[in-house]
């Protein structure tokens, strides 16, 4: 609408309303704050207008409304991306009532609407033996997750989310509905402008048990664990799963680095394995507990809560386990505040550990300690390692 001035947020949502079966709402009134409110709260983007859209011609009315208009849209589902994009148009819409999911256990497929979180996926496919590899956090929203790639406890057995995606149904700019046939193919579609509604999924079958919970070992000695996580990445079967973390522990507010031992494989491999780091150096706290897939699902989501603030890096690829270990043991001397820390994960055959230092803390006040910290580590990690990697952690 070449020369002509761009409504009020009050009359684009008017029009919204003649047209969507959803709910619209705008600054000021009940619910909108829900409907912006980012997970990362050092994100102070606002869209004019929220539409929780009802289903997928809502999304058809709604994008031709804000075209209309001149007006941007984003989309928000689970809403946990750091940068706050979701919330960077205009016009938001609002996903998270597309609810469902459906599940074909015969076809080992599994329908998935977009505004559905992780959790409800594992929900119900889990009471059928199967699986798809998913986010470490229940409440990561599903659209989020296959666009950034989505690692998981199961992606060194069954690749990543995205990489187990068949279909994905989308909206385009213009209006038309349209099915993808990979993630490549379906970001581009996201790029020019498509909003994707659902996603058919490969199944796999979920492990029964499995090993998990936590071994601390002090930071001096990082170089023998870090080599040992190596190592059991390895193992043949590919039943390893197990991080490492450079965490503060509550209890003494010592910063440790911590392995989450976790295994998909026989007890002879699990007891094999768990020698192998408890060989590696003297553990502060051993407890490595047997639990079902499920808990393991959601057992990091309390490390995951609402409300504060956040930054992170994306993944760099160390090839030097002494250079990682000198620059976590730097590191953790100068961290900001117990919500520091640099997440660790093991990519093989070759030996290279993934890092993504991060901080989430609640004062603005303190904003800048704990962005110069993360800067800090990064810039430990790059100025002697391999190359910077696409994030995948949602």
């Amino acid at each position: 609408m070449t020369g002509a001035r761009p409504a009020g947020p009050t009359r684009v949502a008017a029009e919204l309303r003649r047209r969507v079966q959803g709910t619209v709402r705008v600054a000021g009134e009940p619910g909108f704050e829900d409907a912006c409110r980012p997970f990362n709260a050092a994100v102070l983007r606002r869209p004019q207008v929220a539409v929780q859209v009802a289903g997928p011609e809502d999304v058809v009315k709604a994008l031709e409304t804000a075209a209309a208009h001149g007006l941007s849209v984003s989309v928000r589902g689970g809403g946990h991306g750091l940068d706050g994009a979701a919330l960077a148009g205009d016009v938001v819409l609002d996903t998270s009532a597309l609810h469902g999911v459906a599940v074909a256990p015969e076809r080992r497929t599994v329908l998935v609407r977009a505004g559905c979180p992780w959790g409800a996926v594992d929900e119900a496919t889990l009471p059928y033996g199967l699986a798809v590899p998913g986010s470490r956090v229940s409440a990561v929203g599903t659209a989020g997750l296959i666009l950034g790639g989505g690692d998981g406890w199961l992606s060194g057995c069954h690749g990543s989310t995205a990489d187990n995606l068949l279909v994905a149904e989308v909206v385009t700019a213009h209006g038309h509905r349209e099915r993808v046939g990979d993630v490549a193919e379906l970001r581009r579609a996201v790029a020019d402008g498509a909003v994707a509604t659902a996603f058919t999924l490969r199944l796999h079958e979920a492990p029964s048990r499995v090993l998990a919970g936590a071994i601390d070992y002090a930071l001096d000695d990082a170089v023998p664990v870090l080599s040992a996580l190596a190592e059991l990445r390895e193992f043949p079967g590919g039943g390893f799963a197990g991080v490492g973390a450079l965490a503060m522990r509550a209890r003494d507010r010592r910063f440790v680095l911590r392995v989450l031992p976790v295994w998909f494989a026989g007890a002879g491999e699990v007891r094999r394995g768990l020698a192998v780091l408890r060989g590696a150096a003297r553990p502060l706290q051993d407890v490595p507990v047997v639990t079902s897939y499920a808990a393991l699902q959601t057992a990091l989501d309390p490390c995951a809560p609402w409300g504060l603030r956040r930054a992170a890096t994306p993944e760099v690829a160390v090839a030097d386990a002494t250079a990682l270990g000198t620059a976590l043991l730097d590191a953790a001397g100068r961290a900001p505040g117990p919500g520091a820390y640099a997440w660790i994960g093991v990519r093989g055959p070759v030996r290279q550990w993934l890092v993504q230092a991060g901080s989430q803390w609640r004062h603005p006040a303190d904003d800048a300690a704990h962005h110069t910290w993360i800067t800090a580590l990064a810039s430990a990690l790059t100025a002697r390692l391999v190359r910077s990697v696409e994030g995948v952690h949602r």
